[in-house]
């Protein structure tokens, strides 16, 4: 794997053991599963997750990050998940994580 899917998945790998309790990935859904269970390595690969999200287009339209939901309304700055991790990119000697998504 290269490129923008290598950099995805470690974009999810990093995020895995704070996305897994976030109260509200407890509710919302993807795929028929809450976003926590896809964040639980015991329940789906990174592959998986990453192939729920592509197939999910109020979420992601593939090819129009700047039309997809999962970057312009919960990646916004003013967004809890956008802050977090904005403040997880500060950490990573690989640039912006951001651009990834």
């Amino acid at each position: 794997m290269a490129g923008i899917a290598a950099s995805m998945v470690d974009v999810l790998d990093r995020w895995r053991g704070i996305g897994v309790n976030v109260e509200s990935h407890e509710f919302r859904q993807l795929a028929g599963h809450p976003v926590a269970w896809w964040f639980d390595l015991a329940n789906a690969s990174t592959l998986s997750f990453m192939q729920a999200l592509a197939g999910d287009t109020t979420l992601v339209l593939p090819g129009k990050p700047n039309e997809s939901a999962l970057v312009t309304q919960f990646l916004k700055s003013t967004r809890p998940m956008g802050n977090t991790l904005a403040a997880m990119v500060w950490s990573l000697a690989s640039g912006s994580k951001l651009d990834v998504l």
